[in-house]
């Protein structure tokens, strides 16, 4: 197999690259100066962070050869943006038509409300949120020719042992539907109180969008240009209510991800309150949360399982009638319809170990 002409960034490329494109000044461009040094720097970077990297380098009167492939991309960004969203519109509106509320997430919100420059941030997946009553009747609205859900699991068995689901995930940038802004459940009517307008829909408040970009929309956390990206520019760009984060990130065990990754934050020159970083380390963690952080910075054997028993605790604080016993949630969340199937599987695992 012939070798990767691309492989990806080491570490330390890679922290080069955010920190060209998200400090200011001087150390801005003595960090793009140490990531020229690597062959390759800009092959190798994620594509999210490279219009960003553009704007802040353009802003800062670089001028070097890399700077017009650098527009191109940023150019190019723009025009994916404006198209997805121009996709994305009419979904919203036939949700609205059906009686359905709707609460725009991620990359959407992100690039138009915490950027002064929207096409510095990417869209990669349009992400939209309905109340968990509504989540089946608003997958019956999206599923139409040409925007179809890969997914093979009964949607009522999605909905208990996950967060959301993608439409048309063969398209370069799919439609996903969200029933919770995070993985684990979460008191949903403290996230749509909070909501602000949004276009003709609504978004995340700002601190509950900081959140989402620490912890991720999914069980492990996001790549690391991924969140410090977006954690940085709620930050900069949004009036966030440090106290309730503190607050409600230890009542939905999100603490201890929340003060290691605001932690990093602070580092890219974003300011984060000392006092609401030290409260997120005081916060009592039960068992299942400090397991699940574990697992989640490391590679555990099992890890997957220890994920679930934390977000089945979530599920039965938050939506006891739907949690029922671990051991049905379990079978769910591996995708089983049957004990058998269950048997089936891990006895398929063990010949091929």
């Amino acid at each position: 197999m012939a070798a990767d002409p691309h492989p990806p960034p080491s570490p330390e490329l890679l922290d080069q690259l955010l920190r060209a494109a998200l400090l200011p000044g001087d150390a801005a461009r003595a960090a793009w100066e140490r990531a020229r040094r690597e062959q390759g720097h800009i092959d190798r970077a994620p594509y999210r962070l490279l219009p960003q990297l553009y704007r802040n380098l353009l802003d800062l009167g670089v001028d070097d050869p890399d700077m017009s492939r650098l527009k191109g991309i940023y150019r190019h960004a723009w025009v994916a943006n404006q198209r997805l969203i121009g996709e994305a519109q009419p979904l919203l509106d036939d949700l609205r038509a059906a009686g359905i509320d709707t609460l725009v997430l991620g990359g959407a919100a992100l690039s138009s409300c915490y950027h002064a420059d929207p096409s510095c941030r990417p869209i990669e997946t349009f992400d939209m949120l309905v109340h968990v009553a509504d989540a089946e009747r608003a997958a019956a609205v999206l599923t139409r020719p040409g925007l179809r859900s890969n997914n093979r699991r009964p949607l009522a068995q999605l909905l208990r042992v996950s967060n959301s689901i993608a439409f048309d995930a063969a398209r370069p940038r799919p439609i996903a539907l969200h029933w919770s802004p995070f993985w684990e459940p979460v008191p949903e009517h403290e996230v749509w109180q909070a909501a602000v307008p949004f276009e003709r829909t609504r978004r995340l408040d700002p601190t509950h969008e900081l959140m989402r970009a620490c912890v991720g929309g999914g069980p492990v956390p996001p790549a690391l240009f991924r969140w410090i990206q977006d954690a940085v520019a709620v930050v900069r760009g949004g009036e966030v209510d440090w106290e309730r984060l503190a607050e409600q990130a230890e009542r939905w065990c999100m603490s201890a991800r929340l003060a290691a990754r605001l932690d990093v934050v602070r580092d890219f020159d974003a300011p984060v309150p000392a006092e609401a970083l030290e409260r997120l380390r005081r916060a009592r963690r039960p068992l299942h949360e400090r397991a699940a952080d574990t697992v989640s910075r490391n590679q555990v054997r099992g890890g997957y399982h220890v994920l679930h028993w934390h977000r089945y605790r979530r599920l039965r604080a938050v939506q006891p009638a739907a949690a029922g016993s671990f051991r049905g949630y379990w079978r769910d969340s591996v995708g089983a319809d049957s004990w058998g199937a269950v048997a089936r599987r891990y006895a398929g695992r063990l010949k091929s170990a």
